[in-house]
């Protein structure tokens, strides 16, 4: 498989496992930003916490009631109106997990696709339309597929995984979020794009945006601050269709 496939294929968002056989008592977890999988860990006994996202900081409590982190433009405020993290300009709604079964120290996280990208093994599955579509694993277990083309702009990378549908294309960006756009045959939606250390950009794609982009003929992604960028859908429909046959059969081959 192409070097520069392997490279650009896939950067998870989030490491949820915390160091050590059990979590200490007194440490609260947080999920931030839905399927983004952005995780802050507290831990008020020690005056010590954590940020886990596309990159990794420690966060300080501030005296009024954030944990913060100044030099990352991290901000965690637990109280308030509902559990909130700001990641320079951009805002994220957070939830308590702590003690949710598979989320403790020392365990996998419940869901195997939020393991670091170096456990992740790409497996070739097929191909379509040009195409190449290819099963992830994490150690024994399945967590998704992913299809890839080569374009005058770049890779675009189109994957299911257990969590959802992601899009993900080049970015000068290598660390934190950014907002965006992406367009369907005229149709805006707002993106938010998360950036891996590879240089890429991912932003989540519900389920209605994968059927119409089944049909589509012409995206354009544009995250803020650059020019947008053009990606042609030859093929699109077979390789939707490829990638949902790879993960319902968990990577076989037919």
């Amino acid at each position: 498989m192409d070097t520069r496939l392997i490279k650009l294929l896939l950067v998870m968002v989030a490491l949820v496992a915390a160091a050590g056989s059990a979590r200490a008592e007194g440490e609260l977890l947080y999920k931030c930003g839905g399927d983004l999988g952005l995780v802050v860990e507290t831990h008020p006994e020690n005056s010590s916490g954590n940020f886990h996202g596309t990159f990794s900081a420690p966060l300080v409590p501030d005296g009024k009631g954030a944990w913060v982190n100044p030099g990352r433009e991290l901000q965690f405020w637990p109280e308030g109106d509902g559990p909130k993290l700001f990641v320079g300009v951009e805002e994220f709604s957070c939830e308590p997990v702590a003690d949710e079964p598979g989320m403790k120290a020392g365990a996998e996280p419940a869901d195997p696709s939020l393991q670091p990208t170096a456990d992740l093994e790409m497996v070739p599955y097929g191909s379509t339309r040009g195409w190449e579509v290819v099963s992830l694993h994490a150690g024994s277990e399945f967590v998704g597929c992913a299809g890839s083309i080569s374009l005058p702009a770049g890779f675009l990378i189109l994957q299911k995984k257990t969590y959802g549908w992601e899009l993900r294309v080049p970015a000068e960006q290598t660390e934190g979020f950014e907002g965006g756009i992406i367009t369907l045959d005229g149709r805006r939606v707002d993106a938010q794009f998360g950036f891996t250390a590879e240089g890429a950009g991912e932003a989540g794609l519900d389920d209605r945006f994968v059927a119409a982009l089944r049909n589509g003929k012409l995206l354009t992604t544009q995250i803020k601050g650059t020019q947008p960028v053009k990606w042609p859908l030859t093929g699109s429909a077979a390789v939707v269709t490829k990638i949902e046959e790879c993960f319902s059969r968990r990577g076989l081959l037919p």
